[in-house]
């Protein structure tokens, strides 16, 4: 249950404002992005990294089809979810062509009592809740999601999100 709320909350994430400038994006391509070439998502964080910062062992890593997703994620996105067996259950790290424009359409709107910015990450960024942290460098969007139950996880994404970007 907890991994589809997960999987739930990131496909929501991803599909809002997915035609903000009026173009569809499923299966498109990163043209509008400058040709900003794909990413492996499961390749941005070392297993063990992941074990430090996220209390729990990593029982699986494996890339996510649009078939993991109740609603299916833009054709353009990737994303790779760390199944453990800590409190914090699963870590999703997802990556995605975007341009800042599209950035400040899909994020630049939230209610600043839900979302806040991070400062020193990447060109944006920005932590939805306490289990979203979404990053927008080099005409790329970074987004990591997890499930938690503690209040402590902003700052172990924003330690994932650092890590991650030095691989992009």
């Amino acid at each position: 249950m907890r991994r589809a709320l997960l999987i739930a909350a990131l496909a929501a994430t991803l599909v809002v404002g997915a035609c903000t400038d009026g173009t569809p994006r499923d299966g498109a391509s990163s043209a509008g992005t400058g040709g900003t070439p794909p990413v492996d998502p499961c390749a941005l964080l070392p297993q063990g990294l992941v074990e430090v910062t996220v209390p729990g062992n990593v029982t699986g890593v494996r890339e996510l089809t649009a078939n993991d997703f109740p609603i299916a994620p833009p054709g353009d996105s990737s994303s790779c979810a760390y199944d453990t067996d800590g409190g914090y259950g699963e870590l999703v790290v997802t990556t995605q062509p975007i341009t800042a424009r599209q950035y400040q359409a899909r994020f630049g709107h939230l209610d600043p009592y839900l979302a806040r910015p991070v400062r020193n990450l990447g060109e944006e960024a920005l932590l939805s809740g306490c289990g979203g942290l979404s990053i927008y460098t080099n005409g790329r969007l970074l987004h990591l999601g997890i499930q938690y139950e503690r209040s402590n996880a902003c700052p172990r994404l924003i330690s994932l999100g650092r890590a991650a970007l030095q691989q992009l």
